[in-house]
């Protein structure tokens, strides 16, 4: 069983990295039309309404979490786009295509964004995570301090996040500048 404190922490951390993700796709949807073709997974056709579905479905999602309205459905379905972001990841990297951008959240404007295998383990990591408040919750009433330590330990983990982008950035920063001529 689950703390609630634990279940609202994480409910309100995807609900701002969803809302974030929606965002980003659907401001800049061009930029990320290109992204979902250059990972060359979806038929030429497809990639305009992928493009805007994929910004949809985040929005729906950053709601439920926002919302826990329908809660088993919005951690199933967020694992499963985690699942999908980190198959279509390890597909382009099994082809050696390692110079993709990730699409992700806060990445784009990273060196980092660039596929890895730290990416594909990452986005395992916040399926499994997503799966956690589905479990059941213990009986136990959040009063208002529950509330603020929720609030706070989401921010931690939306700062644990930022923090593990910015060292795949640099990761990434330090074998492209290792690589250069005369290194």
């Amino acid at each position: 069983m689950l703390d609630p404190v634990v279940a609202a922490a994480l409910s309100l951390a995807f609900a701002v990295l969803f809302g974030a993700g929606a965002y980003d796709k659907l401001a800049n949807v061009i930029r990320f039309r290109a992204v979902l073709a250059d990972y060359r997974m979806l038929p030429p056709s497809s990639i305009a309404a992928a493009g805007i579905g994929i910004g949809l479905i985040e929005l729906a999602l950053a709601v439920g979490w926002l919302s826990r309205w329908l809660p088993l459905w919005t951690a199933a379905a967020s694992a499963v786009l985690f699942i999908g972001y980190a198959g279509a990841m390890a597909a382009n990297l099994v082809r050696g295509r390692r110079e993709v951008s990730c699409g992700c959240v806060f990445g784009a404007a990273h060196a980092g964004d660039r596929l890895s295998w730290s990416l594909v383990i990452r986005n395992g990591v916040l399926a499994a995570l997503a799966l956690l408040p589905a479990l059941p919750l213990t009986a136990r009433v959040p009063d208002w301090a529950d509330h603020a330590v929720a609030t706070v330990a989401a921010v931690a983990l939306l700062l644990i996040y930022l923090a593990g982008q910015q060292l795949m950035g640099n990761a990434a920063a330090m074998r492209a500048w290792r690589a250069e001529p005369g290194r």
